[in-house]
């Protein structure tokens, strides 16, 4: 089998094009003995539009795709799933393509409406599209028509259990060059206002009440391959977003053993149901601030990787091989998708 890899979701830094978590489903899936051609999708301008679908009509036309996989919906999404043809294609929602970035715009109405014309055309590139995954129940209930919620698959991207596996915590922290002495709460990508940094320094300033050594670590635009050691140096994870699908960062923990503190959001209730030292709780300060207090008693008691097997990579990587058998399998049988666009 042969499948090409379409999305907006670049990595310029990376041996890879694509943002890591995608880039591990196009690595699982080449072990799995899938053959697999990555495309960008530059859905800035018309010329980048029209290179993307020269480039997947060439993919399916001479590269021997069985099928397109896109992923992220959004304008990016609805044009790669057209430039599909006749072909079948398959696309994967991650969250803020069909759930937005909810009151996080309010007061920037131009921003708004490009967002809100995103999730329009997530919605289309659903309905066009012959198979659809969600990596979260929530994403799966942003989809529009109840048609296209029946026949969503949820499936979360997910994590390279040998390369994020539990550690020696004074081994990392001598790497990373950081002191012995303090409690350290994780948090990742601080710079972005989705992420709600602000809210995790007020939380952590309130637990540090009864553990004066307690910490925040934020870090963001490291090498992905360092976030393994970031994750063994560090006490807990905290994340605050104002919106996610699947958070992949918190599965890299809990693949860690790192307890994890998480306000309500994507499929946080079902990554941290049972794991012992995590929780999940509403966003304000105090109650995020029990949570890391929580966190810190449970000391290296977290079972997170034990609980967790199912977000392996290769357990994930081989749900999705099971769906592009059934996707081409229906095709075979005369099931194949709609409208012609471009040609290589």
């Amino acid at each position: 089998m042969k499948v090409a890899f379409a999305s907006n979701m670049l990595n310029p830094g990376g041996g890879s094009i694509f943002v890591p978590f995608v880039r591990d489903q196009v690595s699982g899936l080449r072990r799995l003995g899938v053959g697999v051609i990555e495309i960008p999708i530059f859905s800035r301008s018309p010329l980048g539009l029209r290179r993307s679908n020269r480039s997947i009509r060439c993919a399916l036309d001479k590269g021997g795709c069985d099928l397109v996989h896109v992923h992220y919906g959004s304008l990016g999404g609805l044009w790669g799933v057209l430039s599909c043809g006749h072909n079948p294609s398959v696309i994967t929602f991650h969250g803020s393509d069909l759930l937005g970035f909810g009151r996080l715009q309010w007061g920037r109405p131009l921003k708004s409406l490009h967002l809100a014309a995103g999730v329009g055309l997530s919605h289309l590139a659903a309905v066009s599209a012959t198979e659809i995954v969600a990596v979260s129940e929530r994403v799966r209930g942003g989809l529009a028509r109840g048609k296209d919620r029946a026949r969503a698959h949820i499936i979360p991207c997910g994590v390279d259990f040998e390369i994020f596996k539990p550690g020696n915590k004074r081994v990392a922290r001598d790497a990373l060059g950081l002191s012995y002495d303090k409690n350290l709460v994780l948090f990742v990508d601080p710079q972005r206002p989705d992420k709600r940094f602000q809210l995790a320094v007020e939380a952590v300033g309130i637990a540090k009440a009864g553990i004066p050594n307690l910490a925040i670590l934020p870090v963001s635009g490291v090498e992905h391959t360092l976030i393994p050691t970031y994750l063994r140096a560090c006490d807990v994870l905290l994340l605050t977003s104002l919106s996610e699908g699947s958070p992949v960062v918190t599965k890299e923990a809990l693949a860690c053993n790192l307890p994890v503190v998480s306000v309500d959001v994507g499929d946080m209730r079902d990554q941290l149901r049972d794991v012992k030292g995590c929780d999940v709780t509403c966003a304000a300060p105090d109650e995020l601030a029990k949570g890391l207090v929580a966190a810190l008693s449970v000391g290296d008691a977290c079972n997170g990787r034990e609980l967790r097997g199912y977000y392996s990579n290769r357990e994930v990587c081989g749900r999705l091989l099971g769906i592009y058998e059934l996707v081409l399998e229906r095709c075979h049988q005369g099931a194949g998708p709609r409208i012609h666009m471009g040609s290589c």
